[in-house]
């Protein structure tokens, strides 16, 4: 169906706007770009990759893991790739995450991702997994992890509860309000 064919594609056109993204400012960020300003922009990229993926994997189970655009270009095998298992599709939107989380810095301008965004959806990917393929109960070690990383955002990133809930739904309030990370 054309929705379904849009949102995947609208998922992978963030993967691949990721990628692209984290592979210039590897190879082609100038010397007066500083080494924090290179770190944020990759660790945000980072996050919104895991965020595709995450939603890719919930959606359609096992999906390709295009790591470098430019690796398949190059190697003309972007028609040929395999789907990932979905333990593994998982297991590489944590590894993104936690690396994210080391290059992100603990705030950063309104609006924009810092290293409590990362842990927050760290926490929501550990929750989703825990009840994968499982039935009827969930995977202890999963929900500790999602415990444990929602317990970091609450008790350090100095986000606090939007005190009228009816403004997340609100245009003029939802998108800027304390709550959002």
């Amino acid at each position: 169906n054309a929705q379904l064919a849009d949102a995947s594609n609208s998922l992978w056109l963030v993967n691949g706007h990721c990628n692209a993204v984290i592979e210039n400012i590897a190879t082609k960020a100038g010397p007066d770009v500083s080494e924090a300003t290179k770190n944020t922009v990759t660790g945000e990229a980072m996050v919104w990759k895991a965020m595709a993926y995450f939603y890719l994997v919930r959606c359609w189970g096992a999906v390709p893991i295009v790591h470098s655009n430019s690796d398949i270009i190059g190697a003309g095998t972007a028609l040929d790739l395999y789907k990932n298992r979905v333990e593994d599709v998982y297991e590489y939107i944590i590894r993104t995450l936690n690396k994210a989380i080391t290059l992100l810095p603990e705030q950063n301008a309104s609006g924009r991702i810092n290293k409590y965004s990362a842990y927050a959806l760290l926490s929501k990917v550990y929750l989703t997994r825990s009840g994968w393929n499982q039935t009827g109960s969930r995977v202890q070690a999963d929900l500790d992890k999602a415990k444990e990383y929602a317990a970091k955002v609450i008790n350090e990133s100095g986000a606090t509860l939007e005190p009228v809930y009816a403004n997340l739904f609100r245009i003029s309030t939802g998108n800027r309000n304390p709550e959002n990370l």
